[in-house]
């Protein structure tokens, strides 16, 4: 297992915490359960909701699970290969695959960097 202690945001509050049906199904096909500390209160099934003006009274189902977003992200970062790079404060610019290399570019800190990886698992490098 891997830990990744580079989080950039402030506030997790700022992000949804609500995992869709649609993510919870990847997850699955992947044979993968949220570990019990991931999950936060409450877990909401049902949502009823009120029409004053018409005087109509619904329930909803709901299927979405409350997670602590940090410890979800950390959780996933926790299920990489070591062999896999993880770069954390940047942003994504691009990628090329050119023969057995894979080329990648990133902004960190306003500075453009270069990743070289060769697909084997050798010829890391650095720009």
């Amino acid at each position: 297992m891997r830990h990744c202690n580079c989080w950039c945001w402030t506030s997790w509050s700022d992000f949804a915490r609500l995992l869709a049906p649609d993510a919870q199904q990847i997850l699955g096909r992947f044979g993968l359960g949220l570990p019990q500390n991931i999950l936060v209160g409450p877990q909401l099934f049902t949502v009823r909701t009120i029409d004053i003006q018409n005087n109509i009274e619904q329930y909803y189902q709901r299927h979405y699970i409350n997670i602590d977003r940090e410890k979800f992200d950390k959780w996933l970062v926790s299920l990489l290969l070591s062999e896999v790079i993880v770069i954390c404060k940047a942003i994504f610019k691009d990628f090329e695959i050119v023969n057995d290399n894979i080329k990648v570019q990133y902004i960190q800190q306003g500075k453009e960097h270069t990743i070289n990886k060769n697909k084997g698992g050798s010829g890391l490098n650095n720009s």
